[in-house]
């Protein structure tokens, strides 16, 4: 990131301009004209000075060291005018607290308070002329010198315009070098991609005849091995037969469609010999339009898609489109596939990409069915290393080199599992077969820069880079100054991109945040896969290393992380992005000395309340900061050198503090506040923080800040009814985000209407909460009425409410954009409106309901895709959906729910008469149903599990259904062909198809029954997790036939010897790896030994449980509760009789 972006630097300059003019002229009678011809001389080296950057930052340019040069020349130069800038907008912001301070002063005291204004203006004058006399103005002074300076630095562009130029020649003669792939295989072998080969082969034999052309797309990392595996499956011998053209194309960028299509004849031309006279058909019409200059584009794209039409019509064709990126015009998509839809029936495109969006778009412009698309993921270890070392010890026996494989092993472990890391970096090893090479690229820093002159993973992530967008550029190489594995959450990232001034006002979208624009960048970097989600609870995300490795070259020089036993003077003198990680007070004195740093994240491990002088020295000379982020140990107190930071946006709180001094009251540019492990008593001053958008403590520090309601530039806040006035939210007009607490202190409804939420036209998210019960019924209702929310909301909580009736608001028309609604603990309400009309609705949750009676169904919820109902205990039925009313529920056919969770509602009813929605139309897009303790839902159970349409349910439970005798599973579940998770606990009565009571099914059951095996196809493939709480439920179908479970969690394990079948567990030895017993185990059959994947085994509450048998090697953790003496006694280490059947096993936890 060597330079600070065109935009950026455009703004800072045209504001320069601008700003310089007018104070000048505020400050002087007789105009500055050396300044003058200094500012005109800069806005007319603007474009060339945005010229240069453009190339510079576009990957196409070589950066030479004189150019270099220049641009850090240029950046100083720019961050130097954007402090000055900053600094006026400083003393606006400054200006404006004063005056709000002085208007409240005076109010009361007018005589003197005017009298006081008057002297006060009369002093500013005489202040203002003599600056004007003796031109000692500080701030016209910096403007001056930053002009200047600017103006130095803009005449050296010149420089550079002719070789930019000569180089523009070039290049339009010699575009860059784009990546070009084709059929051919390159790899002889497919490593650890047999599941994904059969996947795409069972896809292309599939029989489509009555289809139009489908499109299946495979998506992953850039080196994850797509094209490979595409390529693999392109050459398959059993395909030989079944297409009667197939065509490989590589998509350049830019996406030209001419240009594909142009490929695409030309490759079935080469390889058809019956299709060449269309070659000669595309000259043809080339030469017919070349006349007519002004039509050439569109002449040439109509000859070109009737050419591709004749090559496709009538025949069945297989097309490959390798490495798309475009998502950003459909309409080029609908050109290229125009042509292709007069293909016979059944022919196919696979299309390979690391975008998402491409997936999307290219599906449905071509329409027809939808198949969801591949996404391959890296390697495993296993696989990885084979090909990794295939490529280092390529021409030796690797038996010969010991030595390299361990550490060749420890380089394969960080390359992340890319196909391509494995061939770039093996081959740089295998140039030179000495430890000492090899252990100097693993101690490398970047693996990928020792191979980036091979066109390999740095040139394909590098690639990536270049093809971003310059603004998703800079916050990509922003990311380097966290270190690997760490965990970026979504909106701390963007408040940091924020406060340095990276994310630019949409155009677009002019009445979007810059929050909004910054998720949208974070969003694009997620759908690129430069960032992508992790598997934390806490929904962070994380980076690639080898994409980190991308962010630390472009960033070298900006973006500095110093940790461990580092030398200081490692730390580059132009860098202004530092993480710094020490225990060593002598070094954090070297920090205080940078003086340009804009963001320091500061982990600090020592006594620091010891060294307070130190802090304070080096928080006095980070004057440009944008970005603070500290975790130091043992500081309480912050120092009072934080005053001095006017420029600082961000301030992150990582520490216990006690006390802010009061000089912190004058960050008036704070945007984002994040302290939520403040423990003050008070927090005096905090409503002169007027540029506050954020203020993250935890929700009762809220309480103790004085005068909140100034701070009208909040996004989220949450509201104490009682200790707030309910006025103090009519100013936040800018509020997305808002709960207000303790209603029931507000007995007076009237005051409730002068906030008038529904003017809060940015209003996003509302929560409306009563702590407690206390109240008439009417009083809640007439309270919230008067609380009606803007048209704009989409997401409403409301808790506690004890009124009988829905607000008069709580209609379609009013909450039109309403996505999101959960009610919860009102007890006596008793009628909610149709809010299966609200259009847009996707999550509902009616929790503590225990007066609601009936669910209005009418309209169908459209869009709901979450749907849980709890402690309902009075819901008899749903409603809305007579027969008669709706016939058929046409309307209805579009419903799509994801989850469905009912519990604790034991009146539910299905009548004879009553129409409900499991009756009305399918459930396809149905993932997770949970059904708890619904005692009294006689029809509901079964008439959701005979839904023959729920191929996407992926988790289900039933507790507590003591009231079904018949589950159908023997024919319906044969299609829940995506289940994963299957529990079942509390069915008391429960027995399978054509089936008596589940204890004499087992008992009768013979073994050859039970692994009898019929060749269909269903879910017992493809349950992974089973939890049930009688052992006997394996004997039944289908329960009995399961062969893919990776966890099983039976409840009761009284009969478990007899219960847990040796068949059942050799049909799942090699995938189970989780087994759990909770209760009444007496002996463990010895067929456990057979698990050959088994890594965990818990048994709960094993007072009877007398001895151990072998278990398998393969156990890594065993857990023993509730354990008798004589087990433990038996278990003891290199004593007892079991323990040669356990010392394998490195975690034994017996208690």
């Amino acid at each position: 990131m060597v330079v600070v972006g065109d935009v950026i630097v455009s703004k800072i300059i045209e504001k320069l301009v601008e700003n310089g003019f007018e104070y000048a002229a505020d400050r002087y009678f007789a105009w500055d004209t050396r300044m003058k011809d200094e500012i005109e001389r800069l806005n007319d080296a603007l474009p060339r000075i945005l010229a240069v950057m453009e190339k510079a930052e576009s990957g196409q340019q070589e950066v030479t060291g004189a150019l270099k040069k220049w641009l850090w020349q240029l950046k100083d130069a720019v961050y130097e005018a954007d402090n000055v800038l900053d600094e006026l907008d400083y003393l606006k912001l400054q200006k404006q607290v004063k005056e709000k301070a002085s208007g409240s002063k005076e109010h009361g005291h007018s005589g003197w308070g005017k009298m006081r204004g008057f002297l006060s203006d009369s002093k500013r004058k005489v202040k203002k002329a003599s600056k004007r006399v003796f031109k000692s103005d500080p701030i016209l002074e910096k403007m001056r010198g930053a002009v200047k300076r600017l103006d130095e630095v803009a005449t050296g562009v010149r420089n550079f315009i002719s070789t930019l130029q000569l180089h523009q020649q070039h290049h339009s003669q010699s575009p860059v070098p784009t990546r070009k792939t084709g059929p051919a295989l390159t790899e002889r072998k497919l490593r650890g991609r047999d599941k994904e080969r059969e996947e795409l082969l069972e896809w292309l034999r599939k029989d489509d005849s009555n289809t139009s052309v489908s499109l299946f797309s495979t998506i992953g990392h850039g080196g994850v091995g797509k094209t490979t595996l595409t390529q693999h499956v392109y050459n398959d011998d059993s395909l030989t037969n079944s297409f009667d053209c197939k065509i490989w194309v590589c998509i350049s960028t830019p996406f030209v469609v001419e240009k594909v299509m142009a490929d695409m004849i030309e490759y079935a031309s080469e390889s058809t010999p019956k299709v060449k006279e269309l070659a000669a058909l595309q000259e043809a019409l080339k030469k017919l339009v070349s006349s007519k200059k002004f039509l050439l584009v569109l002449d040439e794209l109509a000859a070109l898609q009737e050419a591709l039409k004749k090559l496709v019509s009538s025949k069945k064709f297989l097309l490959v489109l390798d490495g798309a990126w475009n998502d950003d015009n459909r309409s080029e998509w609908d050109k290229l596939f125009a042509p292709l839809t007069s293909g016979q029936k059944g022919s196919k495109i696979l299309l390979t990409t690391r975008s998402v969006p491409v997936a999307k778009m290219a599906t449905s412009a071509l329409g027809g069915s939808i198949n969801k698309p591949m996404i391959l993921k890296p390697l495993d270890d296993d696989n990885f290393l084979s090909l990794f070392n295939q490529y280092a010890f390529a021409g030796v026996d690797s038996c010969d080199y010991r030595k390299l494989e361990s550490i060749g092993e420890k380089i394969a472990r960080r390359l992340g599992g890319l196909p391509l890391a494995a061939k770039t970096i093996g081959a740089l090893l295998n140039s030179k077969l000495d430890d000492s090479h090899w252990n100097r690229i693993l101690q490398a820093d970047n693996i990928s820069d020792q191979a980036q002159q091979r066109d390999g993973v740095n040139a394909v992530l590098m690639l990536s880079y270049h093809h971003l967008p310059m603004h998703l550029r800079h916050c990509f190489s922003y990311c380097n100054i966290f270190p690997q594995g760490y965990r970026f959450d979504k909106d701390d990232l963007v408040f940091m991109w924020m406060a340095l001034g990276l994310i630019q006002k949409s155009s677009q979208y002019p009445n979007e945040t810059l929050e909004d624009t910054g998720r949208g960048y974070f969003d694009d970097l997620v759908k690129l896969s430069f960032l992508e989600q992790g598997y934390f609870v806490d929904g962070t995300y994380n980076m690639h290393d080898l994409l980190h490795e991308v962010a630390r070259k472009v960033s070298h020089g900006d973006c500095f992380r110093f940790v461990g036993d580092m030398s200081i003077d490692q730390i580059p003198n132009t860098v202004r992005h530092l993480y710094f990680e020490t225990n060593k007070l002598n070094l954090l004195k070297d920090v205080g000395k940078r003086k340009n740093l804009r963001t320091l994240v500061l982990a600090f491990r020592g006594y620091v309340n010891e060294h307070a002088k130190a802090f304070e020295e080096a928080f006095k000379s980070l004057e440009s900061i944008r970005v603070l982020r500290l975790n130091v140990d043992d500081m309480n107190v912050l120092p009072d050198a934080i005053g001095n930071m006017r420029h600082i946006r961000y301030l992150s709180i990582r520490h216990v503090i006690f006390r802010l001094p009061s000089s912190f009251c004058r960050l008036y540019h704070l945007q984002v506040l994040d302290f939520r492990f403040f423990e003050a008593v008070s927090v005096l001053g905090l409503n002169n923080l007027i540029s506050l958008r954020h203020l993250i403590p935890c929700e009762v520090y809220y309480e103790k800040i004085e005068g909140l309601g100034t701070l009208t530039s909040l996004q989220r806040f949450s509201f104490t009814a009682e200790v707030y006035k309910l006025s103090e939210l009519k100013e936040m007009e800018d509020l997305r985000e808002l709960k207000i607490r303790g209603l029931e202190n507000h007995k007076h409804h009237e005051e409730v209407g002068t906030i008038e939420l529904h003017r809060k036209r940015n209003l996003l998210k509302l929560e409306l909460v009563w702590s407690d019960d206390r109240g008439a019924t009417d009083e809640y209702e007439l309270m919230l009425d008067r609380l009606q929310p803007p048209d704009s909301l989409r997401g409403l909580t409301i808790e506690g409410y004890q009124g009988a009736r829905a607000p008069c608001w709580m209609e379609p028309d009013l909450l039109i954009n309403l996505e999101y609604m959960s009610l919860e603990c009102g007890r006596a309400w008793k009628h909610l409106p149709s809010l299966g009309k609200l259009p847009y609705l996707m999550d509902l949750r009616l929790w503590g309901l225990p007066a609601l009676q009936q669910i209005n169904c009418e309209g169908g919820f459209q869009q709901l895709k979450y749907l849980d109902i709890s402690h309902c205990e009075q819901w008899e039925e749903w409603c809305g959906l007579e027969a008669e009313a709706v016939p058929w529920c046409p309307l209805l056919k579009e419903l799509v729910i994801e989850a469905l969770w009912i519990e604790n509602c034991p009146k539910l009813r299905m009548s004879p008469d009553t129409v409900t929605p499991v009756d009305c139309f399918a459930l396809p897009s149905l993932r997770s149903l949970w059904l708890v303790d619904c005692g009294g839902s006689d029809g509901l159970t079964p008439a959701l599990l005979m839904q023959g349409s729920l191929t996407s349910l992926l988790a289900l439970a039933l507790r507590g259904a003591n009231h079904i005798t018949a589950f159908p599973f023997e024919v319906e579940c044969r299609r829940f062909t995506s289940l994963r998770v299957l529990r079942l606990t509390g069915c008391d009565e429960l027995a399978s198809v054509e089936c008596p009571k589940l204890v004499q099914a087992a008992a009768a059951a013979t073994p050859a029954s039970i692994i009898k095996r019929e060749e269909e196809q269903g879910f017992t493939s493809t349950v992974e997790e089973l939890e049930i709480d009688d052992p006997f439920l394996l004997h039944v179908e289908p329960l009995r036939k399961l062969t893919s479970v990776r966890r099983l969690e039976i409840g009761d394990g009284s009969h478990l010897e007899a219960a847990l079948a040796e068949p059942w567990l050799l049909q799942n030895s090699t995938s189970l790896r989780s087994l759990h017993l909770w209760r009444k185990a007496k002996i463990l059959p010895s067929s456990l030994q057979t698990l050959s994947s088994l890594e965990y085994l818990t048994l709960g509450e094993a007072c009877d449980l007398q001895s151990l048998p072998q278990l398998p090697l393969s156990l890594r953790t065993l857990m023993i509760g509730g354990c008798n003496e004589t087990l433990k006694e038996r278990c003891r280490e290199n004593e007892g009789a079991d323990w040669p059947n356990i010392r394998h096993i490195p975690d034994i936890d017996i208690d």
